[in-house]
């Protein structure tokens, strides 16, 4: 049986399977400034406009946490009068980030709610937050900002229970986006998605697992988690990571593999389990983590020659939030990966672009930082980071805003035949 949801990325191909649209590439980038604050602050560098799209590469864009508040309003629970959805639309969150995640070639974000018309729920007395979204108005939104795929492994896709992940997926595929990391039962959840690029005349894979950390209350009285026989999200745990990329690992030998799990406690840095889950993803072969789940960033580093980002934070979350309240860093980061062909290398080049989700200054519109909170959010993540890595954490700024560049990995090519395609107009 084929376990895998193969998403090929090549424009003729999307177009003939009816998948979502695959979007052009920007992707030049500036050297990064002087590591010196008098530096940043009075001389900033700033990069040309990107050029057009180059069939030399491609872009996957990732997005964290991603809901649309239906709840708080309902319960009146955001700012006093605000109403959002009511007030402004769907839309009105994604205004100032969306240039951020345009022209990519796939656009990937975590789907933090069950999208379903259902008014109750079996978790209505056991659950504090359950999150809905209009099962027309959010696919659209979704669409319209140009998202491709979400993630479904976290811990609200079930708040509306089987029944309204069944809607969820309905939905989605109504819209023609794709979903991973959930599914009828433990094999279909761990299916990955599989991504076909075709970088100049070669084909590359590229496997992405979605899992949700497995939590003993999420377990036992939310009863998330698929099973044989039962629908929920993958579970999160060192036997079921090694097992979901072994699996991929043996049916795409050659693919990059990419883990995007949701961990963590909320409006905190790294936690030790994290940190312990992502030693077991390297160990079992993931080429990189990106990781969600705390609604704010946190630490960066490398694992052997794995580049671990532990969370990238919200993308549009429709929440108060707790940033003041916690003492935390109101800034998450919206991660760009560009794939390139260097000589006989694979390169795998990210670019974080820092935002502002704090919606109690934003007014539930996150925006990308300006210059001092660029430095300010460049600061923290110094700070938590590797010498390694801190040495490579310099802000620089382009036509998309400020941004944070590294190198996630470099790989050798294996010998293989052109793929008999010329490349993209």
């Amino acid at each position: 049986m084929e376990r895998y949801a193969s998403v090929p990325l090549d424009p003729e191909s999307l177009s003939d399977m009816h998948e979502p649209h695959a979007r052009n590439l920007t992707r030049r980038w500036l050297i990064p400034v002087v590591g010196v604050v008098a530096t940043l602050l009075l001389t900033p560098a700033r990069a040309d406009a990107p050029p057009a799209s180059s069939p030399d590469s491609y872009v996957l864009t990732f997005c964290g946490d991603t809901g649309f508040g239906a709840f708080y309003e309902s319960h009146d629970l955001e700012a006093p009068g605000t109403h959002i959805l009511e007030s402004r639309g769907y839309d009105y969150g994604f205004s100032a980030v969306k240039r951020l995640v345009a022209d990519s070639d796939a656009l990937i974000v975590n789907l933090e709610t069950a999208i379903t018309a259902r008014s109750t729920s079996p978790l209505d007395e056991k659950k504090g937050y359950l999150h809905a979204a209009d099962p027309q108005r959010a696919p659209e939104a979704l669409s319209r900002i140009g998202v491709d795929v979400v993630s479904l492994a976290n811990n609200h896709t079930l708040d509306f229970g089987r029944d309204g992940l069944a809607d969820t997926i309905a939905a989605l595929d109504a819209a023609m986006i794709h979903s991973f990391g959930a599914g009828d039962d433990l094999l279909d959840a761990g299916k990955p998605l599989v991504l076909t690029a075709t970088i100049g005349r070669r084909e590359q894979e590229i496997v992405i697992l979605g899992s949700f950390e497995h939590r003993l209350r999420y377990h036992f009285d939310y009863d998330f988690y698929a099973d044989a026989g039962r629908s929920g999200v993958y579970p999160l745990s060192k036997n079921m990571i090694t097992e979901q990329v072994r699996d991929a690992r043996m049916s795409h030998p050659d693919a990059i593999i990419i883990a995007f799990p949701h961990w963590g406690s909320n409006y905190k840095w790294a936690t030790k389990n994290q940190r312990t889950l992502a030693r077991d993803m390297v160990e079992a072969g993931c080429d990189m983590i990106i990781g969600h789940g705390a609604h704010m960033m946190q630490e960066i580093e490398r694992i052997d020659d794995a580049l671990v980002i532990y969370g990238i934070g919200n993308f549009v979350f429709n929440s108060p939030g707790r940033y003041k309240k916690d003492g935390c860093v109101p800034y998450s980061l919206i991660a760009r990966l560009s794939l390139s062909i260097e000589s006989e290398d694979l390169v795998g080049t990210v670019t974080l672009y820092p935002i502002l989700s704090d919606n109690l200054k934003t007014n539930y519109r996150p925006r990308p930082l300006d210059q001092i909170e660029a430095l300010v959010a460049t600061t923290e993540l110094v700070g938590r980071s590797t010498e390694e890595l801190s040495a490579s954490l310099r802000p620089s700024l382009d036509d998309r805003g400020w941004k944070l560049e590294l190198e996630a990995f470099r790989t050798p090519l294996l010998q293989r035949p052109s793929t008999g395609t010329g490349p993209r107009n």
